[in-house]
């Protein structure tokens, strides 16, 4: 029986190419010049989006900050 292969999803490129890195360093750029406190629940929000985007497939920094930019459009309270 031949064993199946599966194609690597996006959570599993969370492990690899530094895309934890690439969140992290997303989210500490945003948090700063949003003055968004470590911690909160605007916090919290950010980074729930800022990994929604990368599970979605989109593992650029560019990619990631303009759909962030939107999200925060979207939800003035974190403006």
């Amino acid at each position: 029986m031949k064993a199946k292969t599966m194609a690597p999803c996006a959570s599993d490129k969370i492990s690899y190419a530094g895309g934890l890195q690439l969140i992290t360093d997303i989210y500490e750029e945003l948090s700063i010049e949003r003055r968004i406190r470590s911690g909160s629940l605007n916090a919290e929000d950010l980074v729930k989006a800022t990994i929604d985007l990368f599970l979605l497939g989109i593992f650029d920094k560019a990619g990631i900050r303009e759909g962030l930019r939107v999200f925060l459009e979207r939800n003035s309270h974190l403006q």
